[in-house]
Parts: structure tokens; C-alpha cells; sequence
């Protein structure tokens, strides 16, 4: 038959049978058709330009990508200089070739071909002269114009008012036209006039006297993909359902039309939560696509990935691995190595394997991705910086933090660079490097990153938005960390007024500024408002996830440590021993807590001197750290830290743990560590008591030099470690070398703290200690005077702080023979200490001790 067939009949065989999904047979009919045209009209007709364009969806089906766009830009020049530019045969073929570079990944230009195409066919259908702009060479003020579904009234009456004949896409001229428009504004989002214009077309087809299933079928589905994606899921899947059945009737059960309706009715159900039917449907959907288009067709890949997707969710990661490799095969075949569509599925293959905290496979995954989507020329896609933070997160997670922070500022400078950059995203991107450097304890760099993204988000969302809240609970937990604690709390608060006005008192999005509050009302002695704030987010977890919530430890290991700052060893023993009950069975805890926990337990034993306890404890916990985190993660050194303290308690020699946990914490963090200047002063401390000043020194030089960069020369953190480092050359006989240190430790404790702090009036009675040792009297005098009129005037006597420094003023005084000053300091005390309720325990600190010892003295 087709030897003798007309070009028009072999033409409509063709069309057949591609929808039946016999591609090689639509190839050969459309091939049939072009040299019967050929030899008729010549290449240059617009008949001829039309089974180009036939044969185009064929190539374009089949995977072949090149073939596909030569046959679309031939037919788009045929017709250009038949029919004119503005003809709207010219838009059907521009739009097919806009899909194709779309898919091709170049997205500018395709971009650039919908945009044309729309304008013809707002040209032609859709201008009313009073709405339209005065010139439409203002691309912007065209397409500011409001879209809605009165623009689809009017495309459907002028259509209908040129009563068109013939065909397009297989079906009646105005049904096919308006198909046409309605695809391509799908391709624009704009979804309500793309819903309207396949409604009217489907009630074209409707109308004719022998429906096509196939039509209506492809008409429907598009109908149910633009309804679903405007949120009314009931129409969307009413659609899908008729145009399932309307295929089924007619035997038309392996067409790639039938693929994709299953395809959305999955889609249907992953979003109403059923992810069994889910699975179900996008299985039979990718076997009615391998049955029509062969088992290597690209849009079999696609749905191998939606099928991989749902694997995911299910946890069913090897089903998922199988699937993301087969279609990544795929589509390397069919679209080349470079095609953006191959980052993606990296990019999801790669998510999987995070998922099961395979990070170095992720790792080289995501470098895959962003091989394939660097060119040669232009700026690299926005989506590339995606990757980056992704690679900046495995890096964090590792403790690779100098690594982390390259590639998010890679991500920031892809951001910045791009043609179509979004700021919203650079406000994210500036949150995550800030929120490693928190974690890096650079407080500095972090400061100025949440600042920054602070203000982009005012900038872009107004003000109290959920950007905005984000930023200030970064923010107030810096302060916190720099003991800027009226700063911190004021920030806090903030935020969390914010973040209460977006979600609710209850919701779960409290929790992280209600953990900083509470842990910042527990150091600074708030006790009652530390407890209000962690026992309510523990209540908002539990009420959402009950009791053995695994988010509920870090809250508790704060609740733990609140106790034990009161001294209620028995209430954080019972805390402690719930972290580990919920941790210690779960699947994917952060089992850190649960280490953490048990060194809390630890120390309650060793508290009450029983070290036999806290050995067996720390033994447990040592299990539970290498079966859960593996011998060299910062959980066994927290584990060495406390097995150093351990050690103290019952006289043993703590190198071995000392050296061990060091070994491990530059293996794992690097040198240039905040927890390995914590282990250096450790060392320091030992070899002081071992008389070893070489080795004291080198120790402490270290630590120094690691605080001061890590953390900045203003830290509490490092004036802490100044202050202990001066007190090892006073006690060896070197106060000139220890009084630059104390100088330095009082002006940051000062800038920190505030001038009458209890912490820095300490710092300053050991300066006029040193002071004293150098013969500098009067400067000695001066400074001991200041802190005992502060003390005198201000200050209760509440911590430890506070009797330390009434200590050193007793002793001054006592050493000094004005004894009638230091028996009115110690009056003053005693009365204010009888003041507190409850009072300050003292018997087991050496201060409290040396203290009660002072004031026997000069009772």
C-alpha cells in the first residue's frame, strides 16, 4: 500500500504509527513521504517542511538528537521563507526546536525560541488592542502583560472566528492549534491558560464524530499535568483515569502515551503520600515505554529515575543504584557525556549515597556533576553551585573545613557571576559558609557571613522573614560563643519571635533558638530560664515525634548540663541515662550525643569519687564509639579527654590518653583546630607538673597560635589559654614574661566581658599578683583597690569567679597586714553568701576550700 499511497495518507500512516510507539515504522513512512514530496514540490516546500517536521518527532523520540534538530532548523527556514517569519506554522516549528534545545540543555536559547513563538501566536490570537503595549519591540512590557484565562477566551474566539481546515498533530485544525498554544504555554508556566486552551481543544475533539483515543488521550493528560501542577489534584487525577481507560479500550496498552499517563498518575499518588501505588503505576508506566520506544529510548531513562526516586524514599537504596546507573547509561548513549541531564542523575545518584553516609563515593560523584557542566566559554549554570555546596557539606562532615570552605565560596562565585544570579540563593549560600565557620569556630568570618545574609534577606523579603530568623539564631549563637551574652540573648530572642510568628508556638522550627537560649541562660547562671527554655523544646519534639524522638538528645544533654551546673547529680544522672536508652538503638542517631552523654555520666562518677564507675562507664561508652563512629572520630578523643581527667582521680599517668587523643584529632580535624589547642594546653599542663619547661612552652606556643587564628585575637577562648600560660611562668619564677600575657588576657576579658565582670576583676587581682612579684607596688595597689571598691559596690557573691577573686583580695590584705580590710571583705561575703537561696556549695572545689580557710582565719 504504501508504494502507491499519497503523500497525505502515508503522511497519517506515519503519524499512527509513532504514536503507537512504532518508531521504526513512522521513520520509513515519513522517509516514503519525503521523496514522494520531494519529487513533486521540491525540497524547498512548505508540504515538504511539514514531514521534516513529522520525521523531526521521530528522531527526537529515537534519541537522535543531531538528525532531530536538522530536520527542525530545515523546516523552520523552509517555512520562515515560504510563509513569512511572523506565519504561525512558523511557531509550531519553533516550539519543536525550542524543545530540543531545551533538552540539549541550552536553555538561553530555547529561552529565546519560546519567547518568538509566543509572540506570534499573541499576535495573532491573543492582542486586544487596548491591553497590548505600543510597541512590540518592548519585550518586557509585552511580557509584563497579565496572563490569566481571559486570554485563553480570546485565543479560543479568534481561532474559532478563522474556521480552519485540515490537520495538525493528527487532529482537526482549531483542536490541534489550540493543543499547540496550550504546550507552549506550559513551556512558560503559565499553567491556568495552558488548562483552559486543552479544556477547549478536548471539547473540539469531542465533537467529531470518530475520536481519536489517542488524541483525547495526549490532550487529557496534558490537561492533568497543568491541573496538578495548579494544586487541584482531584481534576488532575479524574483526567488521568479517563485518558488511561480511553487507551485501555482501544488496545492501545504498550503506547508511549499510556507510559506517560501512568507516569503522572504516579506522580498522583508519591504526592498523596502512597508510595506503594506510586511505585506500582510508574512500573507499569516504564514497561509500556520499553515495550513502544525500546529499552534505550531517553524517555525510559526519565521514568528509570522517577522509579529511582521512589526507591529512595522507600529506602530501597540497591533497586535505586540499579535504576540511576541504567538510565545514566542511557542517556550517555543518546545525549553524549556533557549533556546537563547526566549532572543531574550524578547529582541524584550521588544524594543516595549520602543518604547512606557513603561520602567519599558521593564525593567523586558530585566532582563528576561539575566536570560535565564546565564549558569552555561563558559562565558556568547556576546549578553547578549546587554541587559545590554539596561537596562544602561532605567536607564539613569529614572536618575537612578548608576544603568545605573553598567550594562554598566557589558556589558564592558562581552565584555572582551567573547571567540569571538570584540573590535569594546567595543569601542561602552566605548562611551555610557562615554556618561552618560556626562550626569552625572561625566567629569572625561567621559573624560577617550572617550578617550579610541577614541584611540580603531584609533586602529581598522584608522584614521577619524566615531567612531573616535563621540568620539571628547564627548570629546570637556566636554571641554566645564570644560571651557577648546580652547580645546573644537579644538576638535570640529576636529570632525566635520571628520564627514563632511564621510557625506557630509549637512548631518544631523553636527548637534551635530555644537550645541556644537555654544553654546560654545555664552559663550564665539563669538557671529558671534555662529550664523553661529546653524543657519546652523537648516538649514541642516529643509532642511531634514522642519520647524516643532521636532530635530530643542534644536538648537533653543541654537539660543534663543545666543539672549538674546546680549540683543535681541525681536529675542529670537520670537525663544522661534516656540519651543513651534513645540513641543507643537507633539506626541513624547522631550517636555523638549519646558519647556525650555517657562522658556526662562519667563525670557525675567522678564527682562523687567513684572511679571505678566512671572507668566502666567510659569503657562502655568507648564500645559504643567504635562500633557506631569508628576508632578515629572526635567521639574516642572526647572519650581520651575524659579518660585524662580520670586519671587525676586516681593518680595514673594520663600521657598515653593525651598523645593518643592529639594523634587523633590532627588526623582527623588537621593542626589547626580549636580542640587540638585544647589538647596541646592539656600537654602543657602535664609536662608543668613534670618540671619540663621546654616542652611546657612548645605546648602552649602551639595552642596559642592555633586559637589566635582560628578563633581571632579578641576570643575569650584564647584569653583563658593567656591567662593559664602566664600563671606557668609566674609559678616559675618569670613574672616578666607573664605579665604581657595577663595584660593581654584582661583586655580581651575586658572588651568581652565588661570592665566589672566578675571574671575580669580575677584576672585583674592576678595581674597586680604578678605586679607585686616585679616589685611594680604602687601599679599592684591601684589595680587590688579598683576590684575590692567594684566588688564592694556591685557584685554578689554568687560563682566561683566571685570567690576566687575575694580570695585573692583576702590574701592581699591578710599578706599585707590590713587585716581590718580583710575582715570586712570576709564580713561582706559571709553576709551576702547567707543572702543566696539556695547558698553556693564549696566543699569539694580547691577555691571554695582555700577560701573557707581564709575566712576561718580572720573570723
Amino acid at each position: 500500500m504504501s508504494e502507491s499511497a499519497a503523500p497525505e495518507q502515508l503522511d497519517r500512516l506515519a503519524l499512527l504509527q509513532f504514536r503507537k510507539g512504532n518508531l521504526a515504522a513512522a521513520e520509513r513512512y515519513y522517509k516514503q513521504t519525503l521523496a514522494k514530496k520531494e519529487s513533486a514540490f521540491g525540497s524547498t516546500h512548505e508540504e515538504f517542511a511539514r514531514t521534516l517536521e513529522g520525521l523531526g518527532d521521530v528522531y527526537l523520540a529515537s534519541g537522535r538528537i543531531p538528525k532531530a534538530e536538522e530536520c527542525f532548523r530545515k523546516a523552520t527556514d523552509i517555512f520562515e521563507h515560504k510563509l513569512g517569519v511572523e506565519h504561525p506554522q512558523v511557531a509550531v516549528t519553533l516550539r519543536r526546536l525550542a524543545d530540543l534545545l531545551e533538552f540539549r540543555g541550552d536553555f538561553e536559547s530555547s529561552e529565546r525560541l519560546y519567547r518568538r513563538a509566543t509572540d506570534i501566536w499573541w499576535e495573532r490570537f491573543a492582542k486586544r488592542t487596548e491591553s497590548s503595549p505600543d510597541s512590540l519591540t518592548d519585550l518586557e512590557a509585552l511580557y509584563g502583560m497579565k496572563r490569566g484565562v481571559d486570554q485563553a477566551d480570546l485565543i479560543y474566539a479568534n481561532a474559532r472566528s478563522y474556521n480552519l481546515r485540515g490537520e495538525l498533530f493528527g487532529m482537526p485544525a482549531l483542536a490541534g492549534l489550540l493543543y499547540e498554544i496550550g504546550l507552549l504555554c506550559q513551556k512558560r508556566r503559565w499553567h491556568q491558560i495552558a488548562a483552559s486552551l486543552f479544556t477547549y481543544a478536548l471539547a473540539e475533539l469531542r465533537g467529531i464524530l470518530e475520536i481519536d483515543p489517542v488524541a483525547c488521550a495526549a490532550v487529557l493528560a496534558r490537561l492533568a499535568d497543568a491541573r496538578f501542577r495548579l494544586g487541584d489534584q482531584t481534576a488532575a487525577e479524574k483526567d488521568y483515569r479517563e485518558a488511561l481507560a480511553m487507551l485501555q479500550q482501544h488496545g492501545l496498552e504498550s503506547s508511549p502515551e499510556l507510559g506517560d499517563v501512568l507516569r503522572g498518575m504516579a506522580a498522583l499518588a508519591r504526592g498523596r503520600g502512597d508510595g506503594n501505588e506510586a511505585e506500582r503505576l510508574q512500573l507499569s508506566g516504564l514497561a509500556a515505554l520499553e515495550s513502544s520506544l525500546g529499552p534505550d529510548s531517553c524517555r525510559v531513562a526519565y521514568a528509570l529515575r522517577e522509579l529511582a526516586k521512589l526507591n529512595c524514599e522507600s529506602k530501597k537504596y540497591l533497586e535505586a543504584d540499579v535504576r540511576y546507573r541504567r538510565a545514566l547509561d542511557i542517556l550517555q548513549a543518546n545525549l553524549g557525556p556533557t549533556h546537563p541531564d547526566i549532572a543531574a542523575l550524578l547529582d541524584d545518584l550521588a544524594n543516595l549515597f549520602m543518604e547512606q553516609r557513603k561520602f567519599s563515593e558521593a564525593e567523586n560523584l558530585y566532582i563528576r556533576a561539575i566536570q560535565v557542566a564546565i564549558t569552555d566559554t561563558g559562565p558556568l549554570p547556576p546549578y553547578v553551585a549546587t554541587f559545590y555546596e554539596k561537596l562544602a557539606r561532605i567536607y564539613g562532615t569529614e572536618g575537612k573545613f578548608g576544603r568545605a570552605e573553598a567550594s562554598y565560596q566557589r558556589a558564592l562565585d558562581i552565584r555572582a557571576d551567573s547571567l540569571i544570579g538570584c540573590r535569594a540563593d546567595i543569601a542561602q549560600t552566605s548562611l551555610k559558609l557562615a554556618r561552618l565557620y560556626l562550626s569552625w569556630s572561625k566567629y569572625m568570618d561567621a559573624e560577617g557571613y550572617f550578617r550579610s545574609a541577614c541584611e540580603l534577606s531584609v533586602e529581598l523579603n522584608g522584614k521577619n522573614s524566615q531567612d531573616e530568623a535563621a540568620a539571628l539564631e547564627g548570629l546570637g549563637t556566636i554571641y554566645r560563643k564570644q560571651a557577648r551574652y546580652k547580645e546573644s540573648e537579644t538576638t535570640l530572642i529576636k529570632g525566635l519571635e520571628i520564627q514563632e510568628q511564621l510557625s506557630g508556638f509549637d512548631s518544631a522550627a523553636l527548637v534551635p533558638y530555644l537550645d541556644q537560649l537555654g544553654q546560654l541562660y545555664t552559663e550564665i547562671g539563669k538557671y529558671k530560664d534555662a529550664r523553661n527554655s529546653l524543657e519546652h523544646a523537648s516538649e514541642i519534639i516529643e509532642r511531634q515525634g514522642g519520647d524516643s524522638d532521636v532530635r530530643l538528645a542534644p536538648v537533653l544533654n543541654h537539660l543534663a548540663a543545666l543539672e549538674i551546673a546546680q549540683e543535681h547529680l541525681d536529675q542529670a544522672v537520670l537525663i544522661c541515662g534516656r540519651v543513651v536508652r534513645i540513641l543507643e538503638p537507633a539506626q541513624e542517631a547522631d550517636f555523638s550525643q549519646c558519647i556525650s552523654a555517657m562522658i556526662k555520666l562519667a563525670d557525675v562518677a567522678m564527682f562523687q569519687r567513684d572511679a571505678g564507675k566512671a572507668f566502666a562507664i567510659l569503657q562502655q561508652a568507648g564500645k559504643v564509639a567504635e562500633a557506631k563512629l569508628g576508632l578515629q572520630s572526635m567521639a574516642m578523643v572526647q572519650l581520651l579527654n575524659c579518660m585524662t581527667r580520670l586519671c587525676a582521680l586516681t593518680g595514673s599517668d594520663p600521657l598515653q590518653y593525651l598523645k593518643q587523643g592529639l594523634s587523633i584529632s590532627e588526623a582527623v580535624l588537621g593542626q589547626h583546630r580549636i580542640e587540638v589547642a585544647d589538647i596541646l594546653i592539656n600537654l602543657g599542663r602535664y609536662y608543668t607538673r613534670q618540671n619540663e619547661s621546654h616542652r611546657v612552652v612548645e605546648y602552649y606556643m602551639r595552642a596559642l597560635q592555633i586559637l589566635d587564628q582560628t578563633l581571632g585575637p579578641q576570643h575569650p577562648q584564647l584569653a583563658s589559654a593567656l591567662d593559664e600560660f602566664s600563671k606557668v611562668y609566674s609559678a616559675g619564677g618569670d613574672p616578666q614574661q607573664a605579665e604581657p600575657m595577663l595584660k593581654r588576657a584582661l583586655a580581651i576579658r575586658e572588651r568581652c566581658f565588661g570592665s566589672q565582670s566578675p571574671i575580669t576583676l580575677l584576672t585583674l587581682t592576678e595581674l597586680a599578683e604578678i605586679q607585686e612579684k616585679r616589685s611594680l607596688n604602687s601599679e599592684a595597689e591601684r589595680n587590688y583597690e579598683r576590684v575590692r571598691l567594684t566588688w564592694e559596690q556591685l557584685l554578689p557573691a554568687a560563682d566561683r569567679q566571685c570567690a576566687g577573686l575575694v580570695l585573692n583580695l583576702l590574701l592581699h590584705y591578710e599578706k599585707a597586714g590590713d587585716l581590718s580590710t580583710a575582715r570586712r571583705i570576709a564580713a561582706l561575703f559571709v553576709e551576702r553568701q547567707r543572702a543566696l537561696t539556695p547558698p553556693e556549695p564549696s566543699g569539694r572545689d580547691p577555691v571554695w576550700q582555700a577560701l573557707a580557710e581564709a575566712l576561718a582565719r580572720l573570723a
